[in-house]
C-alpha cells in the first residue's frame, strides 16, 4: 500500500515537472544504480565542473558516503531523497546516467532530456527477458518508450548499429538519437589519472607485471559454483604469478563479488590482489592505465583496455553457455578477437607468458579497437559535452 502511494506522488510530480520551465545550465549526474561514485558520467561531471564553470553540475546518489564525500572534495551533490534533489531535479534541462532511472531512484525530471551514457560497448547482445510484448504490458511499454526518448552517447559506429538491434530495450532504437563522442571514461587512458593503489603497488613491487582480471557476472550473480572463479582455481593462478612475479588484481563483478564475501585472500593469495574495497577499487578507470594486461571474457572494460595499446587475454571458458542461455554474444567477439581466446586456466598461463615475451596481436588489437571505438585522443568528455549543447540549442529547452 505504501508503494503504491508513493508511485503515484512520483507520477504526480513526474507530471508537474513537465511543466516547470526548465533551466539548460542545470545538469544532473548519476551511475551505477546511485551506489557509486564512477564509470561514464564521473569524468564527464568532473570535466564539466573544470572546464565549464557556467554549468551547475550536480552529483545525484543513493549513498550518503558518496554524498558527503563529493561536498568535502568542493563539489555540488544531493542525496536523491533529499529536498534539494526534488527541487533540482524538477528544473535540470540535462540528466546523466549509465544504468538508467535506477541511478536517481526517484524520476521526477519530466521535460529533461535524459543522456545515456552507459555502462559499456562491448560484445554482449544483452537477450535477456526478449519475448515479444503487446501495449498492454506497461512495464516494457515504459521502458522502450524512455530508452527511446533518450540520446545516446556512442563511441563508435559498430555501437551505434548494435544499439538498434539490442533486445534488452524492447523495440529498435533509431540512430537519430545517437550521437558519435567516444565514452569519457575512456579519457583515462590519456589523462593517466593518479592512483594511491598504483602508487603504493609501485612502492612495495617496483616494475613487477600486474595484471587485472575482469570477468563479467554470470546471471547477475545467481550461477551458484563457477570453477574458474573456485578459490582451488585461483591458488592455482597464485602459484604461476608467484613463480614469475607476477601479481594478478582480481576485480570480480558485484554481482559476484559477494561470493567471496567470507575468504581471507590475503593469507591464502600473495600475488593476487582481491578488489573489494569499493573506496580504493570501485572505479577501475583510476587504475585500469597502469596495468600491464587485462584477461577477462565478455565484458566491455576489456574493449575499453585495448585503448591503452597493452595487450588482453580472452578467457570465454564457458562461452557455449554464454552465448546461448545468458546475455549473448556479438558476432565480432570470435571473428575479431583483440588477443588470444582461452578457455582453461593452463591456456592464458601460457598466452600470458607468449604476450610479455613478444607480443604479436598489436595488429589485431587495432583492428578490433577501431571496430568498438573511433577516439583514442582524450577529447570524448569535450565531444559529450558540445553534443549535449547541440541537442540544447535544436530541441529548445
Amino acid at each position: 500500500m505504501i508503494n503504491k502511494i508513493k508511485m503515484r506522488v512520483i507520477i504526480i510530480l513526474y507530471n508537474i515537472s513537465k511543466i516547470i520551465k526548465k533551466r539548460n545550465d542545470l545538469w544532473l549526474f548519476g551511475a551505477w544504480e546511485g551506489q557509486l561514485y564512477s564509470d561514464n558520467s564521473k569524468y564527464l561531471f568532473e570535466y564539466v565542473n573544470k572546464e565549464h564553470p557556467e554549468i551547475n553540475a550536480i552529483w545525484i546518489s543513493r549513498n550518503k558516503n558518496v554524498v558527503e564525500k563529493l561536498k568535502n572534495k568542493g563539489y555540488k551533490a544531493y542525496y536523491y531523497k533529499s529536498f534539494e534533489y526534488f527541487i533540482n531535479a524538477m528544473r535540470a534541462a540535462v540528466v546523466f546516467q549509465t544504468e538508467g532511472n535506477q541511478d536517481f531512484g526517484y524520476a521526477i525530471y519530466g521535460g529533461a532530456r535524459i543522456i545515456q551514457l552507459w555502462h559499456g560497448a562491448g560484445p554482449k547482445i544483452n537477450k535477456w527477458d526478449t519475448d515479444k510484448f503487446t501495449s498492454k504490458d506497461t512495464r516494457k511499454r515504459g521502458i522502450s518508450n524512455y530508452f527511446e526518448e533518450s540520446y545516446w552517447m556512442c563511441p563508435s559506429e559498430r555501437y551505434m548499429t548494435q544499439l538498434t538491434t539490442m533486445p534488452m530495450f524492447y523495440i529498435p532504437l533509431s540512430k537519430d538519437k545517437m550521437y558519435l563522442t567516444g565514452l569519457p571514461r575512456n579519457d583515462t587512458f590519456v589523462s593517466k589519472p593518479k592512483s594511491e593503489f598504483l602508487e603504493n603497488f609501485r612502492t612495495q613491487h617496483g616494475d613487477a607485471k600486474l595484471i587485472v582480471y575482469m570477468p563479467t557476472h554470470r546471471n547477475f550473480g545467481k550461477e551458484e559454483a563457477i570453477p574458474e572463479f573456485s578459490i582451488d582455481a585461483l591458488k592455482k593462478v597464485n602459484d604461476f604469478l608467484k613463480e614469475r612475479n607476477y601479481f594478478m588484481l582480481y576485480k570480480p563483478h558485484f554481482h559476484e563479488l559477494k561470493k567471496y564475501a567470507n575468504v581471507e585472500f590475503e593469507k591464502t593469495m600473495d600475488h593476487i590482489i582481491l578488489a573489494k574495497d569499493a573506496e580504493i577499487f570501485g572505479d577501475p578507470y583510476q587504475y585500469l592505465h597502469g596495468c600491464d594486461m587485462m584477461i577477462s571474457d565478455y565484458s566491455s572494460v576489456l574493449y575499453d583496455f585495448i585503448c591503452s595499446g597493452k595487450p588482453v587475454v580472452l578467457f570465454p571458458f564457458d562461452i557455449d553457455k554464454f552465448d546461448k542461455d545468458d546475455a549473448g554474444l556479438e558476432d565480432y567477439y570470435l571473428d575479431v578477437p583483440p588477443g588470444p581466446i582461452c578457455y582453461s586456466w593452463d591456456e592464458v598461463f601460457t598466452k600470458t607468458d607468449e604476450l610479455f615475451k613478444q607480443d604479436l596481436w598489436v595488429e589485431k588489437r587495432e583492428k578490433s579497437r577501431k571496430l568498438l571505438h573511433n577516439f583514442i585522443d582524450g577529447k570524448n568528455c569535450e565531444r559529450v559535452y558540445n553534443s549535449v549543447i547541440e541537442i540544447i540549442k535544436k530541441e529548445r529547452i
